[in-house]
């Protein structure tokens, strides 16, 4: 977590650098698509069930500059200890499944965006092309709930690079509606998983792993409204 708010300080103060011209605050409502599987080891049986959610909000800071170019960054509303099937995080998950077993996720991300405007910015309609990146935090703890059973956890760290075409449309000089897809085209990401289990080598109880996804079949659609500071 302390890593993803030492970036957004980071993008922000690389943003300032570019001298702003108007500044926007923004709300998004994020229609998530996503995967989750299900493993329970005991009955060797995996479930696949996919998700549509409508209820994630974030907010953005919009920052379009003097050459031209439009900085964003998003902050998405963190998750804490929150069930397994509740998770709003849009990512591919693979959980694992047992009566003795209770999970929950914490989830923390943002996203920055570098986008140009491809249309005139006087019309009320305009097209916008950007390219973002989404750094991410998802802590998965399974807690058990019978004796002689063990701690386990999954910590899923990463980025992922976004392509983002948007459609605006302005509703006055400071409301402006924004209609966007960021695609996930690339996600580094990394895996440690770890059990406490007394029995084996402390060495052996944590395991890391990194693999590099493309186009990963997990999407939002943002609608957001934006108002801006200065005209």
């Amino acid at each position: 977590m302390k890593r993803i708010i030492l970036l957004g300080l980071a993008l922000s103060g690389v943003v300032c650098s570019f001298g702003q011209k108007n500044f926007g605050i923004k709300i998004y409502q994020n229609t998530d698509f996503f995967e989750t599987q299900y493993y329970n080891s005991g009955l060797n049986r995996r479930t696949k069930v996919d998700n549509v959610n409508f209820s994630r909000f974030s907010l953005a800071l919009d920052m379009e500059t003097k050459k031209g170019y439009t900085h964003e960054i998003e902050l998405m509303i963190p998750e804490l200890s929150k069930s397994l099937d509740n998770i709003q995080f849009p990512m591919n998950y693979k959980f694992r499944e047992a009566e003795w077993l209770d999970g929950e996720a914490t989830s923390y991300s943002l996203r920055y965006e570098l986008s140009k405007t491809l249309t005139n910015k006087v019309k009320r309609f305009g097209f916008n092309l950007g390219l973002g990146i989404n750094p991410y935090y998802v802590h998965v703890e399974y807690i058990p709930n019978i004796e002689n059973a063990y701690h386990l956890s999954n910590k899923l760290y990463g980025f992922a690079v976004n392509a983002i075409p948007r459609v605006t449309y302005k509703l006055s000089p400071r409301f402006r509606l924004d209609l966007n897809v960021p695609l996930k085209i690339y996600d580094l990401r990394g895996e440690k998983t770890r059990i406490k289990n007394p029995n084996i080598p402390l060495r052996q109880q944590e395991t890391t792993e990194h693999s590099n996804i493309f186009f990963e079949s997990a999407y939002t659609i943002r609608l957001g409204i934006m108002y801006k500071l200065n005209k």
